[in-house]
This record gives structure tokens, sequence and C-alpha cells, in this order.
């Protein structure tokens, strides 16, 4: 056994990392996330020994992603090495069916969503991620080889302001070769993914070149991080413009004023645009400049009606901009069930009361249909029908059972027999939030700036109202 885990070096780099990651509550309760490798087992040891220095709890958690056979197994393994430490552990499974495409990006989305829900419900407000320099340098080459801009470049942030709780990667400064080293010092136990060393994945590839080519990852890193000095300026002034110029609605949609925006440039024009589409298209990722860069100077300088883009639709208005979700690439047909909570085309969190056991047959949330508008105006009584252009409703989820629309939930509209829940949609439907995937400011905002709507729970239940253009 080597140094005591507080006289390591390695400690002594991680606690002056925690000075720079605050502030932190009185007694914070940390969430780590461990899949049981080298780097994330490190991690629980760090984040142990600090937490309990500042009089703090952690808690592990590890993603099932149900992908091989014996995954909750090898999740059960992990949990006897982390409470071995006195580390309470909960494995978060990914339920449903998976998909037979881009699998690895949509776990990562899975594993995030599911991590980030457990904090909501246990009012955790950090969570820490394993990442190492090794995996920003790898991110960092991954993104230059597909021609990624500066704000690309930057790979990944050491701090992330989610909507529910901040992602920190306290071992972002580190190596995995030390991490390793002091592993074995503590005669910790870790496991190693397969899928590591798969070729097929690009990450991989990018491993074994920086290794075969002995490519220095300090220096990716180091590369990363002055595109991350630079993107923070950035996305300080286009936050300061999007609050200036923008409203987001709780409806999913973006209207920009024109009488409200100052003389800039077109490349910050250009990075509203680009975020706009990303927050209302629910993307992971938005448009690069070579992509919209074009296309939105056409449409400006042609005084072009509407064009699409990641999406989205941007309609010209007499006063400034309309940025909508697109009808075309809205979710398929989603069967759901009283208790359950969905992510509704990566923009809408819906969690669904116990009067959805109403519906005639299974209760199935989709996209608005354009043949379903004339039958909620004829069915749907005792609401206050507003006028909703046709461009933003067929943007909107709607309930329906095996007698055609049940609810469509933004206008709180119920189907006209259940009179005892005209006033009271939140039976249906007891939480409605839009919660796009990359929220409009990196500060972690959903909504900023409503025009004038609300969306609101309270014990009598949902209550929704609009002003929709």
């Amino acid at each position: 056994m080597g140094l005591p885990l507080r006289k390591t070096k390695i400690y002594a780099r991680f606690v002056r990392t925690m000075d720079t990651l605050g502030p932190f509550e009185k007694f914070p309760h940390i969430a780590v996330a461990v899949s049981g490798g080298g780097d994330s087992n490190a991690l629980v040891y760090l984040a142990n020994e600090w937490v309990k220095s500042v009089g703090g709890q952690l808690t592990a958690l590890t993603v099932d992603h149900g992908l091989r056979n014996g995954s909750r197994s090898e999740a059960q393994g992990v949990g006897l090495w982390i409470k071995a430490l006195g580390v309470p552990h909960q494995i978060l499974k990914w339920e449903g069916q998976k998909p037979k495409s881009q699998i690895q990006a949509l776990a990562r989305d899975a594993r995030y969503q599911l991590m980030e829900d457990w904090c909501k419900e246990n009012v955790v407000l950090h969570l820490f991620l394993g990442h190492t320099q090794n995996d920003q340098a790898e991110t960092y080459l991954m993104r230059k080889g597909h021609g990624s801009g500066p704000d690309g470049l930057a790979a990944m942030s050491q701090i992330v302001e989610f909507t529910n709780c901040r992602i920190l990667r306290p071992l972002l400064p580190e190596n995995t070769t030390d991490l390793r080293v002091f592993l074995k010092n503590q005669k910790a136990k870790w496991i190693e993914d397969p899928s590591n060393q798969d070729e097929k994945y690009e990450r991989v590839r990018i491993r074994l070149r920086i290794q075969d080519e002995k490519i220095s990852c300090r220096n990716m890193a180091m590369a990363a991080a002055q595109f991350g000095t630079d993107r923070l300026h950035r996305s300080n002034e286009l936050s300061a413009f999007i609050a200036c110029a923008v409203d987001l609605n709780p409806s999913g949609f973006a209207y920009i004023d024109l009488s409200r925006i100052p003389p800039v440039s077109d490349d910050l024009i250009l990075r509203l645009f680009a975020r706009l589409l990303t927050t209302i298209g629910g993307r992971s990722y938005g448009p690069s400049k070579s992509q919209l860069g074009p296309r939105l100077k056409e449409f400006m300088d042609k005084n072009i009606l509407s064009i699409t883009s990641s999406g989205c639709q941007i309609i010209r208005k007499r006063d400034g901009y309309l940025v909508v979700r697109e009808q075309r690439g809205l979710p398929m047909p989603i069967r759901v069930q009283s208790g359950q909570t969905i992510h509704w085309d990566r923009r809408f969190r819906m969690t669904f009361g116990p009067a959805l056991s109403m519906c005639k047959g299974d209760a199935v949330v989709r996209p608005l249909e354009n043949a379903d508008w004339a039958s909620i105006k004829l069915r749907m009584d005792k609401i206050k029908l507003v006028k909703v252009g046709a461009v933003i409703r067929r943007s909107l989820p709607v309930i329906s059972d095996d007698r055609g629309i049940f609810a469509m939930p933004h206008l709180g509209a119920l189907r006209s027999e259940f009179t005892s829940y005209q006033d009271n949609i939140g039976n249906i439907l007891t939480h409605l939030s839009f919660c796009p995937l990359n929220s409009m400011s990196d500060m972690g905002f959903s909504v900023a700036s409503p025009m004038k709507p609300t969306i609101s729970v309270s014990q009598s239940g949902l209550a929704i109202e609009h002003n929709l253009i």
C-alpha cells in the first residue's frame, strides 16, 4: 500500500480542482457516475475523500443500459466495490426497446437523462463525471477531423449547467496512466469495457492513433482549453444578446424581436440562429456555419418568407422572425400510461396522471395531424380556443385513444364527455414543461422571457395559459 489517499499528489490536485468548481452548498450531496472502469472508479475514491472532508455525502450511480447479456450482474458487481467504501450505490435501468443504430449516442443521451432525473428526484445539485485528459484529447481530435469550428474544438466543458443539476468533470486535468497507478496503490478493482477495444467506434480508432503516433494528450487538451476560453467569451456575448432580443415560449417556439436588436456583427446573428435551431429542434448539436451561413444570408438578403434547417422553420414576420419546430421528423406514436414520464421530441417533459386510465384502449402520444384540428374544435368544449397558427400547433403533441383525440395538453383541451375534468387537465397530465435537450443559454435555463404564457403545476392540477403568435 502506498501513501494514504489524502497524502497523495493526485488527491492534492483533485482538491485544488474542486476549489475552482464551486461554489458548493454547505454539506453537499454529490452524485458520481460510475461504470466500473478505471477512470470512474478513481473518481469515486477521490470524490468520497473530498466529500468527507467537507461534511457532505456521496451517492454512486451506475446505468444499466441492458445492451448485452450480464449487464445487470456487472452493475451489481460494481455496487459491491462501491459499497465496500461506504458509498451508497444506485442502479438506473434504461427501459424500453433499444435502438439498432446510433447506439452509443442514444445510450449516452439515455444515461445523462436517467442520472439527471435521479438528481432532480433526490435534490442533488452536482453530478460528477469521470472524463479525463485523454478523453478530452480524443474529443478534440475527433471534432478536428470532422471540420468543427472553434466552439466544437473546445471539446468538453469542465462545468455544464443542466436544468436540474450541474455536471462537473473534476478529472479533466488528469491522465489515465496516473489514475491507474493511483488505483493500484489503493488496491482498487476496475473492469475494462470490451467496447473500448472495438475499432468500429471512431473514438477507439482515435485512441489507437494517439498511441501509435505518440500524440501528446496534454497538448491536445491544452489546445481544447484555449478554444474553451474563447468559447466562454462568445457564449457570454451571445447570452446577453438572447436576453435582449429573444422571447422563448413554453409551447416550444421562439420569436426574435427586430425592434430590440442592437447593431451587431453578422457572426453574432448567425450564432443566434444556430443556438435557436438547436433549442427549438431538440438537437444535441446545432448546424455548422458552413451549413447554415449561406442559407441564412440568402434568406435575409432576398427577403425570402421562410426556410427550414435542423428540423425547424424560420419564418419572416413584420417585426421579427419566428422559429418553430418543423412537422417533419416528429416522433412516432408512443404508448403511455399513468405515472409515466417521457421527454417528447426531446423538447417537452410530460408526466401522466391517473385520469389517463379513462382512455378507450391504449393512450398514445403523437404529433397533431392536419385532420385533427377540426375534430378538436368540434369535440372539445368548455375551453377557450385561442388563435393558434397551424405552423405552431402542428409541432405540438396530442393524446389519442381508440376513439380519436383524447386531449391536447398545450391548449388544456379534453374530449367533451369528460366534463368533470374540463377545468383540471392536471388529472391527465401532472407535469408539462418545455425542457429542450439544449437550452438557449449555457447557464442551463430552459425558458427565458416568455410572451405572457405560463405553464405551472398547482395542487389542483396543471394550469395552462397561452398567448400564441
